[in-house]
C-alpha cells in the first residue's frame, strides 16, 4: 500500500509561543494532517501563553534548544539554534517528500533549505513580513544585513517563494533575482471558528460578557506593544467625540502596564483560546488595528474578523493592495485624530456581506492544492 505524503514544516517559533505566524503554521499542520499527510514540525523550544496544540498521531513536533536573548532584550523574535538543529534537519529532510520553511532570514530556514537542496527535495519558502523597518538604527542594519546574506541564500534555494503581501513577495523576488517562482497566496480562515453570528448569538455573547448594548465595543486583538499601535489607539479613543459612550476592548499578550489602567471606557482581557477570540469578533462592533506600516504580512486577526462579519479599521501599506476591495475593510492614517474620526464614521455604517472575502481566503483544501499540488499529486 502506498504510504501517505510526508511534509516537513520548519518555523522559528510554534504554538504555544504567541504570534500570528505560529497560528498560521498550526493551521497548515492541521490541514495537512486532515488531508492524510504525515507531518513533522521542527521549531524552537520557546513556549508562551497561547494554548498548546494537540495533534493527531501522524504529526510530530521536534523542538530544538535555542538562545532567545534577542527576543527578551530587544523584542526581536530571532532564536539562535543549538548545533543540534543540523542533525535533526538532516534526518527530517531525508524523511520528507517536501520541505516548507517559514521566514527567509531564520537559521532554521537556512539549514532546512540548504539540506533539502543538497538532497534534491522540493523546497517552499513562505515569508510573513519581508524586509521590515525596525525600532532602532542598529536593528535596521541587522535586518538589512540578514536580508542581503541569509535572505538571498534562502530565496535562491527555494523552488517556490510564497507570500500573502505583494510588498513581501517583491522583496523575495528581488533577493532571489527572479519572478518566475513566486506565488501570492493568502492563508485560509477556518470557517468552523470564524463566521458571522447566528440570529440572536451576538446579543447572547454580549450579555455573557457583561457588555452594555447601548455602548459600541471597539475591539483590539494583538500584542500590547507600541509597534501594534496600542498607544495611538488609546489616544484616538480619548479624542473621539463619542469616547464617553463607547468602550475600547483590548485583548492580547504583551505589557498591560502600557494601558495605564484603570481608565474610563477601556476594558482589558488577557489572552484566550481561539474559540473565545472568535466569540469576541461576533460580539463586537468594530476591530481596530493601527499597526506600524510594513510590519505585517496581512494581519491574521483582520482576516478572522472579516470572516466573522465584523467591520475593520487598520493602517495601510502598499503590500495590502489586493485586499482593498474587501467589504467591511477600512484604512486609516496613523494619526490619533484621523483614527478617531475613522472609528466614528465606520461605526455609523452598516456591515456589508462578506462573500468576496472568500476569493482572497481559499478553503484549507484549496490552499494546500495551490501550495503543495505541484509536488504532491495527492493534494492537487
Amino acid at each position: 500500500m502506498k504510504r501517505p505524503p510526508r511534509i516537513l514544516v520548519v518555523s522559528h517559533h510554534g504554538l504555544p509561543h504567541v504570534g500570528g505566524v505560529e497560528v498560521l503554521v498550526d493551521q497548515e499542520i492541521r490541514a495537512l494532517a486532515e488531508a492524510g499527510c504525515e507531518v513533522a514540525h521542527v521549531t524552537s523550544d520557546l513556549l508562551g501563553q497561547a494554548q498548546s496544540p494537540s495533534y493527531p498521531p501522524q504529526v510530530r513536533v521536534i523542538r530544538i534548544p535555542a538562545w532567545h536573548g534577542l527576543e527578551r532584550r530587544a523584542r526581536l523574535a530571532y532564536p539562535v539554534f543549538s548545533p543540534r538543529l543540523v542533525s535533526v534537519l538532516w534526518r527530517e529532510v531525508r524523511w520528507a517528500d517536501v520541505v516548507h520553511a517559514h521566514g527567509f532570514i531564520f537559521l532554521s530556514s537556512v539549514a532546512a533549505l540548504s539540506l533539502a537542496a543538497y538532497l534534491g527535495k522540493p523546497r517552499l519558502l513562505t515569508d510573513h513580513g519581508g524586509i521590515m523597518p525596525l525600532a532602532t538604527p542598529w536593528l535596521n542594519l541587522l535586518m538589512q544585513t540578514a536580508a542581503r546574506t541569509l535572505g538571498r541564500w534562502t530565496t535562491r534555494r527555494a523552488n517556490r517563494l510564497v507570500a500573502y503581501n505583494v510588498r513581501v513577495l517583491a522583496d523575495l523576488e528581488y533577493l532571489a533575482g527572479t519572478r518566475g517562482k513566486s506565488l501570492f497566496l493568502p492563508y485560509s480562515v477556518n470557517p468552523a471558528l470564524f463566521h458571522p453570528p447566528a440570529p440572536g448569538e451576538r446579543q447572547r455573547l454580549r450579555d455573557r460578557l457583561g457588555w452594555q448594548d447601548d455602548r459600541p465595543k471597539v475591539l483590539f486583538v494583538g500584542r500590547i506593544t507600541a509597534d501594534k499601535g496600542i498607544l495611538l489607539l488609546l489616544e484616538a479613543h480619548r479624542l473621539a467625540a463619542a469616547h464617553s459612550t463607547m468602550d475600547l476592548v483590548i485583548c492580547g499578550p504583551g505589557d498591560p502596564d502600557l494601558l495605564k489602567l484603570p481608565r474610563p471606557g477601556v476594558i482589558y482581557l488577557p489572552p484566550r483560546p481561539q474559540a473565545e477570540v472568535a466569540e469576541l469578533y461576533r460580539a463586537a462592533d468594530l476591530l481596530v488595528l493601527p499597526s506600524k506600516q510594513a510590519r505585517e504580512g496581512f494581519p491574521l486577526v483582520v482576516r478572522e474578523a472579516l470572516a466573522s462579519g465584523l467591520k475593520v479599521v487598520m493602517s495601510y501599506e502598499p503590500g495590502y493592495a489586493p485586499y482593498r476591495a474587501l467589504p467591511n475593510l477600512f484604512f486609516t492614517d496613523l494619526e490619533p485624530h484621523t483614527i478617531a474620526r475613522t472609528i466614528e464614521a465606520t461605526l455609523a455604517l452598516a456591515s456589508q456581506p462578506t462573500g468576496t472575502l472568500l476569493e482572497l481566503s481559499p478553503s484549507p483544501r484549496e490552499w494546500l492544492s495551490r501550495l503543495f499540488g505541484p509536488y504532491v499529486p495527492e493534494l492537487r
